[in-house]
C-alpha cells in the first residue's frame, strides 16, 4: 500500500495513530483525506478500510444513516501495531509533520523521475530528491525509501538514459560528501528483478557512462568512487532467476583504468584515497580489479610527484593538509594495501 497507493496508506495511518480519532462518516473520511487529483475510486478506498476493520457496515450512523470509519471493532492485531514500538515507526516514520506525510512525496518525485511527461518535470524531480536527501530533517526517510522500493522505479522504469545520467550528475554534485555517498549507494540493487534490458542498467554498461563520470571528477567526494564500485558490485547477482548475466567487473575495472589514463592531479587523488581508505568493505570491492589495473594502480601511485595532487587528496579527505612525511605514509599505505590485494 505504501507503494502503490500512498494516498490511501497516508489517509489510514491518520485513524490508526490518533488516539483522539473515534468515529467519522465515510464520505467525510474522504473529503477530507483526498483530493480529485487523487484520481482514485472510492470502493477501494472503502475496501482498504474494511480490510483493516475500520468500517464495520453493521454500525450506521442512526442520524444520517451513513456508513462511517470507526476504531471501534478493528482486529486486535491492528491496533497492537501501536504497543510494538519498532513496528509503530515503520509505519508513522512517513511523517513530515503531524499533518503532512512525506511517503506520497518520495512515491510521486520517483514516479516523476522514471516517467514524467517532460525533461523539465524529470529534471525539477531529480532536483527535488537530492534536496530532500540534503536536507537533515528529510534525509533518512527519503534514503531508506528508495533502498526499500525507489531503486526498483529508477531500475525498471527509467526509460531513457538521459535521466540515468543526469541522476547521476546530480547525486554527485550533493554538497554534503555524505548524503552524495548515501544517495550515490541508495541506487545499488537489491534484488534479482531486474530488467536487463532497463535505461539504467544499459547507462551502466556503457562507454558514456564512464566518460561521463570521468568529465565530473572534479566534483568527486570522499565516498563517489567507493560508491559508484559498490553499484557495481551489486550487480554480481546477475544470472540468477533467468535475468541475464552481466559481467560487472569490466565496467568497474575500466572505471579505474580511466582515472589511471586521466594523468592529472583530480585523477591520481581520487585513486590514492580509494585505495588508502581504512573502510572494512573496500577490499570486497577491490578484489573485481584484475592484476593489471592493479598494477597499473601501483605504478601510478609510487610516481605522484605532484604537489596539487596533495592539496586535492587533502580537500577530498576533508582534513588539513598532510605534511611531507604524513603524505608519504599515505602513499606507503595505500601501496601496501594494494600489494596484498
Amino acid at each position: 500500500m505504501k507503494n502503490n497507493n500512498p494516498a490511501i496508506y497516508d489517509a489510514l495511518i491518520v485513524p490508526l495513530n490518533n488516539k483522539s480519532f473515534k468515529s467519522q462518516p465515510l464520505t467525510e473520511f474522504i473529503a477530507d483525506n483526498f483530493s480529485p487529483d487523487d484520481n482514485l475510486d472510492k470502493e477501494l478506498i472503502k475496501s482498504c478500510l474494511v480490510h483493516f476493520g475500520l468500517i464495520d457496515f453493521l454500525i450506521i450512523n442512526e442520524k444520517s444513516n451513513e456508513i462511517c470509519v470507526s476504531k471501534d471493532n478493528p482486529p486486535a492485531h491492528v491496533l497492537s501495531f501501536y504497543k510494538h514500538e519498532h513496528i509503530s515507526s515503520s509505519l508513522i516514520e512517513g511523517r513530515l509533520t503531524a499533518k503532512k506525510l512525506k511517503q506520497r512525496h518520495v512515491f510521486k518525485t520517483l514516479n516523476e523521475i522514471s516517467s514524467g511527461d517532460s525533461r523539465i518535470i524529470k529534471n525539477q524531480a531529480i532536483t527535488d530528491l537530492c534536496a530532500a536527501v540534503e536536507d537533515n530533517e528529510t534525509s533518512g526517510f527519503w534514503l531508506e525509501s528508495i533502498k526499500y522500493y525507489g531503486w526498483h522505479i529508477l531500475y525498471n522504469e527509467i526509460k531513457d538514459e538521459v535521466t540515468v545520467m543526469q541522476l547521476f550528475e546530480k547525486a554527485i554534485n550533493v554538497r554534503s560528501s555524505r548524503k552524495s555517498l548515501e544517495l550515490l549507494t541508495s541506487f545499488a540493487v537489491r534484488g534479482y528483478d531486474v530488467d536487463s534490458s532497463s535505461a539504467f542498467v544499459k547507462y551502466l554498461f556503457s562507454e558514456r557512462i564512464i566518460n561521463d563520470l570521468f568529465e565530473q571528477r572534479t566534483s568527486f567526494k570522499h565516498g563517489t568512487l567507493f560508491a559508484l564500485l559498490k553499484i557495481y558490485s551489486n550487480l554480481s547477482s546477475f544470472g540468477r532467476f533467468g535475468s541475464e548475466p552481466k559481467s560487472y567487473k569490466v565496467p568497474m575495472n575500466n572505471l579505474i583504468l580511466q582515472f589511471i589514463d586521466g594523468n592529472d592531479s583530480v585523477s591520481d587523488a581520487n585513486l590514492l584515497y580509494l585505495f588508502s581508505r581504512n573502510a572494512d568493505d573496500i577490499p570486497d570491492l577491490l578484489l573485481a580489479l584484475n592484476k593489471s589495473t592493479l598494477n597499473k594502480v601501483q605504478s601510478l601511485i609510487k610516481n605522484i610527484k605532484s604537489e596539487n595532487t596533495r592539496v586535492i587528496y587533502s580537500q577530498i579527505a576533508e582534513a588539513r593538509e598532510a605534511n611531507d612525511d604524513e603524505f608519504e605514509g599515505i602513499r606507503s599505505d595505500a601501496l601496501k594495501f594494494i600489494s596484498r590485494m
